[in-house]
């Protein structure tokens, strides 16, 4: 099943909030309006801004580490050639390391996303056999200092 990354789907999630937080404080009504307002709009200008930064990597094939990268390579048109950890968790065999440089190779995948976090072994391995770059980025605002997500570059 393939899942479409939207950045609407956090707009029930943030209405919600707004509504709950109105009802349990009614006096501070307005004040959580105009900050949800302004979240938005700071949200949706960074959308903007990540897409079209990202816009150079649009179709070029990537192998995630594991699918915690399903909507970052979604969002910004990413095709994966798979996963490294077919399970969470659970690092590859040999055998699968060896079939997913094979369809690396196939598919003309020269990036390896991983977590800073992440073990190097079976990430070396497969990028000593592909030649592929392996690129360590954080998989969340926790692992860079940022207030939040919005605040990334």
């Amino acid at each position: 099943m393939k899942r479409e990354w939207d950045e609407s789907y956090q707009k029930p999630t943030r209405n919600e909030l707004k509504e709950r937080l109105t009802t349990l404080s009614p006096d501070d009504g307005t004040f959580f309006q105009a900050n949800c307002a302004l979240y938005i709009e700071n949200l949706e200008g960074k959308i903007a801004e990540w897409k079209k930064r990202m816009a150079v990597f649009k179709d070029i094939s990537v192998l995630p580490t594991h699918n915690c990268w399903l909507y970052f390579v979604t969002a910004f048109g990413m095709k994966s050639t798979g996963y490294l950890e077919a399970k969470p968790g659970i690092p590859p065999s040999p055998k699968e390391i060896a079939a997913l440089a094979d369809k690396m190779k196939k598919e003309g995948t020269k990036i390896i996303l991983a977590e800073p976090f992440y073990p190097s072994a079976a990430v070396d391995k497969i990028s000593e056999m592909t030649g592929a770059k392996v690129v360590r980025i954080p998989s969340s605002a926790l692992g860079v200092k940022a207030v939040s997500y919005t605040h990334l570059r």
